[in-house]
C-alpha cells in the first residue's frame, strides 16, 4: 500500500481487486512479477494529503500501478521490495516497460465486474492501449471508462487512478 494513512478500502473493493489479481495471476502464469500493487487508497475519513480533492475518499478509490515487463515496477514510492523502479510512460511516449497484455486485461476485466467505474491514466498509455484493440466493438464498448490525463499530471504516468462502485 501507499501512505499508511491512505490505507483503507472497502471490503467489496478488496474482494474485487483481489478476484481482478488472481485472474491476472492465472491468465499470464509466465510473468515475472504477477503481484498487483495498491498504491494509496482512502484514509478512514476525509481525503488523502497531496490529492485532489475527493479523489481519494469513500473506500473505493485507489490508485494502482502498471504492471511490468521483467523484475521492474513503477511507483511513486521507490522500490518494492527486490525490484527495480522503471518509468512506463516518459513524457508522450510508452516505454518497454509497460505490459500492454496484463493492464489490457485489467482494464477490461475491471470494466465487466464494475458498475459506475472510471480508470484514469495518462494519454501516452490510453493511445498505445487503444492502438492494440483489435476491433471497432472493443474502441466504442469497454474500454471508454479509460480516461487519461496529460504526461506525469497526478503522476498518472506511474499508476492507474481507479473509482468503483461494485455490481
Amino acid at each position: 500500500m501507499g501512505s499508511p494513512t491512505c490505507s483503507y478500502l472497502r471490503s467489496s473493493t478488496k474482494s474485487l481487486l483481489e478476484n481482478l489479481a488472481h485472474y491476472i495471476h492465472n491468465k499470464f502464469p509466465d510473468r515475472p512479477d504477477r503481484r498487483l500493487w495498491v498504491g494509496d487508497a482512502c484514509p478512514s475519513s476525509g481525503n488523502c494529503s497531496g490529492h485532489p480533492g475527493g479523489s481519494h475518499s469513500g473506500g473505493r478509490k485507489c490508485d494502482i500501478n502498471y504492471y511490468t515487463h521483467d523484475n521492474t515496477n513503477c511507483t511513486q514510492y521507490g522500490a518494492m521490495k527486490g525490484m527495480k523502479v522503471v518509468p512506463v510512460c516518459d513524457g508522450n511516449t510508452v516505454t518497454k516497460h509497460f505490459d500492454w497484455e496484463r493492464n489490457y486485461y485489467f482494464i477490461k476485466k475491471l470494466y465487466e465486474m464494475t458498475n459506475n467505474r472510471r480508470s484514469r491514466t495518462c494519454d501516452a498509455i490510453k493511445e498505445h492501449i487503444t492502438k492494440q484493440l483489435k476491433t471497432n466493438d472493443e474502441k466504442n464498448s469497454w474500454f471508454k471508462m479509460l480516461t487519461s490525463d496529460p504526461g506525469s499530471k497526478y503522476m498518472h504516468n506511474m499508476h492507474y487512478h481507479l473509482e468503483l462502485e461494485i455490481l
